[in-house]
């Protein structure tokens, strides 16, 4: 078995365009994102991989930076910090996939997962750090991080499955609710060895 079991390549890629974010206490969903094939040929797996998320809150004075990023916390199974942006009040996002029909969730190592672009089609590991720019807190991940996967099988030839995700907020001794979420959600396909899959 290759070390890096699935691929992030330019096809399939995840459009959310179509996805509308819908708020109920202290959870949030975004329904109707898209993991799509551009691609002639059918693709025989697809799994879809949450690597980076950034909760959305009011920039502090004098601060550009709107989304705020959080850590995997393996023990929680979910995003963490002890003070979210100044509040001195810790909080817990997990996440949920939710597809038609239903797959199980799952969870991926980034050390499994090789990146590759049209540009630099070579796959190498996958990076351990997002954001940094703009309104983006720089978010980091470790190789080992089990972080949410699901499989949601074949795609067929300039088609696409829609899915959901589900988060839900864990704040520490208050009842805030839900905040927006920046999310990066990945397609990916499986790494087969020459002559195998």
């Amino acid at each position: 078995m290759p070390a890096h079991q699935w691929l992030d390549i330019p096809n399939p890629t995840i459009d959310p365009t179509h996805s509308t974010p819908d708020i109920h206490g202290n959870v949030i969903s975004y329904s109707g994102l898209r993991a799509t094939n551009d691609s002639d040929t059918a693709l025989p797996d697809v799994g879809v991989w949450l690597p980076y998320i950034w909760v959305r809150n009011p920039p502090l004075e004098g601060d550009l930076i709107s989304e705020r990023a959080l850590t995997w916390d393996k023990h929680l199974d979910g995003w963490y910090t002890s003070d979210f942006a100044g509040t001195h009040e810790s909080l817990l996002v997990t996440a949920k996939f939710i597809t038609d029909p239903e797959h199980p969730d799952d969870a991926l190592m980034p050390k499994h997962v090789a990146h590759a672009t049209s540009d630099s089609p070579t796959p190498v590991d996958f990076p351990t750090t997002g954001g940094g720019d703009g309104p983006f807190e720089q978010e980091t991940i470790q190789p080992n991080d089990l972080l949410p996967f699901t499989d949601i099988g074949p795609l067929a030839a300039h088609g696409f499955k829609t899915f959901d995700v589900e988060f839900t907020f864990h704040w520490g001794g208050s009842t805030t609710g839900a905040y927006r979420v920046g999310q990066q959600e990945i397609a990916l396909v499986p790494n087969h060895p020459p002559g195998h899959g």
